[in-house]
């Protein structure tokens, strides 16, 4: 389920907290050594999800957050921020030939994301082998 966030409403900060857990604190972001990826192109959404890269002209990218219980994918397409919440519980990481993301049955393709996150994708992994034990 993919979340608009342009504006901070009450019931959608509410719904993402839910599924992946509130964000970390000041000092936990610090001590984990950042919390959020560099910036990475999306190269191919699920079917359900290709509304928001339809206009051709635009290219679209993403960032990750880790947060305790999951992960939550943020874009903008137009004016309008987006974010993908997905849960550690349902998420499949696969690193080859492309960083695929699939959760709940719907998944999302970046095409640089291990030669530009490297690092923070194995950060990842190791968070979601914790989470699921």
């Amino acid at each position: 389920m993919i979340l608009e966030t342009t504006y901070n409403k009450r019931e959608t900060i509410l719904q993402i907290n839910q599924l992946v857990g509130k964000p970390y604190t000041l000092m936990q972001r610090l001590r984990m050594g950042g919390i959020g990826s560099r910036r990475m192109g999306i190269s191919q959404v699920s079917p359900e999800h290709t509304h928001y890269l339809k206009a051709g002209h635009y290219i679209t990218h993403a960032n990750i957050e880790l947060r305790p219980e999951g992960i939550l994918i943020h874009f903008r397409f137009k004016l309008e921020s987006y974010a993908w919440p997905m849960p550690y519980a349902d998420l499949q990481i696969s690193t080859s030939p492309e960083l695929t993301f699939t959760s709940g049955g719907k998944f999302i393709v970046f095409k640089d994301g291990m030669k530009v996150n490297g690092f923070f994708i194995e950060r990842m992994k190791s968070h979601l082998a914790t989470a699921k034990k």
